[in-house]
């Protein structure tokens, strides 16, 4: 009977460390996760990217872009990839990769240096009147703070 009576002793005094050695582990994620800086939090929020559009023109006032475009010509001077974002913390991250039939391009990233913004842009510009625009058909996939959240295409075609 002694041995049974201490078999038992042993196993509750296992649990009651597995129990406390639970409840300190969720205090101590808590804890980080209070205390993590907002791109850390973020990536566990809704999405921050309402809308993403392809435009040939942006408000310089408001960062909003101008009509939808899907088709650009190799001679556009600008084209912008217009971010309306749902108002994200300083520090947020958004970067795109881009691709040009299915192969890598580019890269950039931005961060927000203010809280609450309404829209984030990317463009490409043309170095003077002579170089063009590549080609083809793009693709670009959009991130915040490394989730990804969506995926704009656009072409670039050739002028007649």
């Amino acid at each position: 009977m002694k041995t049974k009576r201490v078999n038992q002793k042993g196993f509750a005094s296992l649990l009651l460390i597995i129990i406390v050695l639970a409840i300190a582990g969720f205090f101590v994620y808590q804890a980080k996760l209070k205390n993590s800086p907002p791109s850390l939090k973020l990536a566990k929020q809704t999405r921050i990217i309402l809308e993403a559009k392809m435009t040939n023109s942006l408000d310089p006032a408001t960062g909003a872009g101008g009509l939808k475009v899907n088709s650009f010509s190799t001679k556009n001077p600008v084209i912008y990839l217009v971010l309306q974002v749902n108002k994200p913390p300083k520090g947020t991250k958004f970067e795109y990769v881009r691709y040009l039939n299915e192969k890598y391009v580019d890269h950039k990233s931005v961060e927000t240096t203010k809280d609450g913004i309404s829209y984030v842009s990317f463009s490409w510009r043309l170095k003077n009147t002579k170089s063009s625009h590549p080609a083809g058909n793009y693709r670009v996939k959009l991130y915040t703070t490394g989730t990804f959240e969506k995926e704009v295409s656009y072409q670039i075609r050739s002028p007649l």
